[in-house]
């Protein structure tokens, strides 16, 4: 048989659930770690991730329950980073905001809040509101004036006490008010410099009989989006009710973003992509991590994009009978391939953070940590572990036996040992080789299988690996497969 190259193109990137005899070639069954678009057709080992704000925010492993960056309209004096997180003992939460190079406590009414309950953030005249359905308040970044916890610009002696906040079109949208979980709450327009609760607001209940309660919403083509757990309907704030466009719903409001076109939300069948009007599946290239991951997560995935890439942040997986940690499948907005990356931290928020001229993404996790995104080689002092496998190779033929006689290679930069690995017929891994020089050579003799899958490993804590693909010289037929 002639020479056989094995991914020398992986711009399709990670492509799992699929039968190898109808997977692009230039796709991998699995990869993690590994990114597919710094160079277009290869797969590089990810970035790693720093911690923002010198260590954690308090000084025990809480989860941070919400992450905003709130930026200050007037010229930025009083822009801030802000996360809620439970103190120590968990007897009540509180606000901080990063100041230079530390988290800082202690503002006015930033104290108090309901331990364990999700923080939402919005920004309207000037000032932040947080809203966790126990409590709201209102902040204008400035540390002396303090978190408000009554009037100010979202009239707080009468704001709805919510779980969900959302700017539309001029006024302020309140929803998950307790004993009224379908029910929109409309602020009127600003007067003064402030809204209305009580003058020229109004409210909206949305399908009370569709057995599901309102768990997000959101923002795209100038419509408002109302997810329910599973229903989906939008609402242009002239209509007298949203409309419902299919039962498509949301589990997380943390995985609603927008970036490029489109919004991006999560539900158990997976990520889905909408311009306003009926959602698209679009992750059906990584279903595998999906389908492996635990149910009780669902409400906890995150999600972000910088317009280039979509992150979305699902917690530990089960895959192939293996455990990975912490997973974030992260999509390319413009060549829609998909990675798969798994971080010694689990993110619970993921938002945009704009510090000193450079617009960053930041993540918040469950030990009380906030992380700046695609920084240094690491994760916070941790290695990085990665892994790529290839589909099933026959080389045309499933029924025929095929032998390695020679050498084996594979391409690529930055090689420091990684471990070179076969499947043969669906058995067990063995190693071959190891990754070493720009062209790595392996003693593949004694390869044999009618079905050949290959797999790279390793570990690293500096620089990054650049895979370009497999060759076998020679690929030997050895007659029919065992029956």
């Amino acid at each position: 048989m002639p020479r056989v190259q094995i991914v020398p193109s992986m711009v399709n990137g990670v492509i799992g659930g699929v039968s190898y005899r109808v997977a692009p070639p230039d796709s991998v069954r699995k990869a993690v770690n590994f990114t597919f678009d710094d160079e277009i057709g290869s797969a590089t080992t990810r970035l790693g991730m720093d911690i923002l704000g010198g260590g954690r925010i308090v000084a025990e492993d809480n989860e941070v329950l919400g992450l905003y960056n709130f930026v200050d309209s007037e010229a930025g004096p009083h822009s801030r980073l802000i996360a809620a997180v439970n103190e120590p003992a968990d007897g009540s939460a509180s606000l901080y905001y990063l100041d230079g190079a530390a988290w800082t406590g202690g503002v006015a009414n930033s104290t108090g809040l309901l331990a364990g309950a999700k923080v939402r953030f919005d920004t309207f005249l000037d000032s932040v509101v947080a809203v966790n359905g126990n409590s709201c308040r209102s902040w204008n970044g400035n540390p002396g004036s303090g978190w408000l916890v009554s009037g100010g610009p979202f009239d707080l002696d009468n704001m709805p006490v919510g779980s969900l906040v959302r700017v539309y079109k001029d006024q302020v949208i309140v929803a998950g008010v307790s004993g009224a979980p379908d029910t929109l709450y409309i602020s009127s327009i600003p007067t003064g410099g402030a809204v209305s609760w009580t003058t020229n607001n109004r409210e909206i209940t949305v399908n009370p009989e569709d057995s599901s309660n309102i768990t997000a919403l959101g923002e795209i083509a100038g419509v408002l989006v109302v997810l329910k757990r599973f229903g989906f309907y939008t609402w242009n704030n002239r209509a007298t009710e949203p409309d419902q466009l299919c039962g498509v719903g949301c589990s997380s409001q943390e995985s609603v973003c927008v970036g490029g076109d489109m919004m991006f939300f999560f539900n158990e069948e997976g990520v889905w992509a909408t311009k306003g009007s009926f959602p698209v599946l679009i992750s059906d290239k990584v279903r595998p991590w999906i389908e492996g991951m635990s149910a009780s997560n669902y409400e906890n995935v995150a999600a972000h994009s910088d317009n280039r890439h979509l992150w979305v942040s699902i917690g530990d997986c089960t895959v192939d009978g293996i455990d990975y940690t912490n997973v974030v499948l992260r999509y390319s907005l413009k060549s829609k391939e998909w990675a798969v990356l798994s971080y010694s931290r689990e993110f619970r928020n993921i938002v945009r953070y704009q510090s000193s001229g450079s617009v960053l993404a930041v993540a918040g996790d469950t030990t009380a940590r906030v992380l700046q995104l695609d920084s240094g080689y690491d994760d916070d002092g941790d290695q990085i572990a990665y892994e790529l496998e290839t589909h099933d190779q026959d080389a045309g033929s499933p029924a025929i036996e095929k032998t390695i006689n020679r050498l084996m290679y594979a391409f690529g930069d930055g090689f420091s040992g990684e471990s070179v690995q076969v499947m043969e017929n669906g058995g067990d891994w063995r190693e071959i080789g190891h990754l070493n020089g720009e062209v790595a050579q392996m003693q593949a003799n004694g390869v044999r299988g009618s079905r050949l899958r290959f797999r790279i490993a390793g570990v690293r804590a500096s620089g990054r690996l650049t895979f370009r693909g497999f060759e076998i010289p020679e690929l030997e037929p050895m007659g029919h497969a065992a029956r």
